[in-house]
């Protein structure tokens, strides 16, 4: 039977690669702007560089999850997936929710979080001007979710045997430009337009992470944070945008 300290141990282990693809993802944002002859950071207060900062972004979660560390995690790819809906302004989170999180067991509470988790986002970057003139450009963005569902794999139906599965859920967004610019001025304080079309593709990858091998890596995952062991990446393609 599973409990709720292993449960909770779980989500930890999900937590610290997550930090450790953050540092890899750090990594290939360095080499990206080396690579464009950019050496200064992009700046989000910069029309042009805030397109690019989410793309990065995006790409460089993607390929840290499925380069460097896919030797711990059990891959699923979904296909790419559309919402396009013409929604109204106090409706979008409760939609765009729907759409993402269908397949997700979510209490009232934990959707509530997600709802809030959402507006503070929108008020962080609504303010920064963001050119929408062009209108093939999409706003790519990832999201991250980590989830500790369980999974039977023997007993009975009296007494099944339970494992733990720690899991962490990749939804890589292509938001329409002009659909990202209306939704933040929705979600911004003191609101916008009442209804307007909100056009996005996903794709979600469920990367389930493999427990024995986490735990034998643990030394070698200390080296690398601590500079004592090389921290190679090979690049993975990602959803074209």
């Amino acid at each position: 039977m599973t409990s709720t300290a292993g449960a909770i141990y779980s989500w930890q282990c999900n937590q610290n690669m997550l930090s450790l693809a953050q540092f890899y993802s750090t990594i290939l944002d360095l080499q990206n702007r080396e690579a464009r002859k950019h050496p200064e950071p992009y700046k989000l207060s910069d029309d042009k560089d805030a397109w690019q900062i989410f793309a990065d972004q995006a790409d460089n979660t993607f390929q840290a999850m499925l380069g460097p560390l896919s030797g711990f995690y059990i891959f699923t790819t979904g296909a790419s997936q559309s919402y396009k809906e013409n929604v109204d302004r106090a409706q979008l989170h409760t939609g765009f929710l729907s759409a993402i999180f269908s397949d997700f067991s979510l209490q009232e509470d934990a959707k509530k979080d997600l709802d809030k988790v959402l507006t503070n986002f929108a008020q962080a970057v609504g303010g920064f001007k963001m050119d929408t003139e062009a209108q093939t450009k999409t706003m790519n963005y990832t999201l991250k979710i980590n989830t500790v569902p369980t999974m039977t794999i023997g007993g009975t139906a009296e007494h099944p045997l339970t494992v733990n599965v720690p899991t962490t859920t990749i939804v890589y967004m292509k938001i329409k430009a002009t659909a990202w610019k209306s939704a933040m001025d929705a979600c911004s304080v003191g609101g916008g337009a009442e209804h307007f079309e909100f056009d996005m593709t996903y794709t979600k990858t469920n990367c389930q992470l493999n427990m024995d091998w986490y735990q034998k890596a643990i030394p070698k995952f200390n080296g690398v944070c601590h500079g004592k062991e090389p921290c190679g990446i090979r690049r993975r393609p990602v959803p074209a945008r």
